[in-house]
């Protein structure tokens, strides 16, 4: 197998990585909202048996499809950054490429290494936290749900 089709293979799994993270993400944040829906509006209802374990159920599963979602996240993060690398690291060989889409990028690898700003707002933070925080805030609830009674 040539430099080529080993180079667009890494391009592709290097995209379809960062598809699949951000889609996941999006699905998170859809089964997250509908959670939140429901304990909202069973949390707003009337007393009745059995409703603080129920709001607890639904806060012990947003939490942990938000651990689920962040572990996988970070799986791919990694499997983004080792397609990512292997297709800078062959790109190194083409000599006759005057462009290389994979160097373009090294001021912005640079700026991100030294902006804290630049790190929290990257794919890699963001599919992390994001998920991190509706657990913490689904914690937070479950806390709420025995407030209330």
């Amino acid at each position: 197998m040539n430099d080529t089709v080993i180079y667009e293979t890494l391009r592709n799994l290097e995209i379809y990585s960062e598809q699949s993270r951000w889609t996941r993400l999006g699905s998170l944040l859809i089964v997250e909202s509908i959670l939140l829906v429901a304990w909202s509006a069973l949390f707003t209802n009337d007393p009745f048996p059995l409703k603080q374990w129920l709001l607890t159920a639904l806060c012990a599963t947003g939490l942990l499809f938000g651990l689920i979602w962040a572990v996988t996240g970070n799986r791919l993060s990694s499997y983004h950054k080792v397609f990512d690398e292997a297709a800078r690291d062959l790109e190194k060989s083409f000599e006759a490429v005057s462009v290389k889409p994979y160097h373009l990028k090294d001021p912005l690898r640079e700026q991100t290494k030294i902006s804290l700003m630049h790190r929290l707002t990257s794919g890699r933070s963001i599919v992390a936290a994001v998920p991190l925080v509706f657990s913490m805030l689904f914690a937070f609830l479950a806390v709420v749900s025995w407030l209330d009674g």
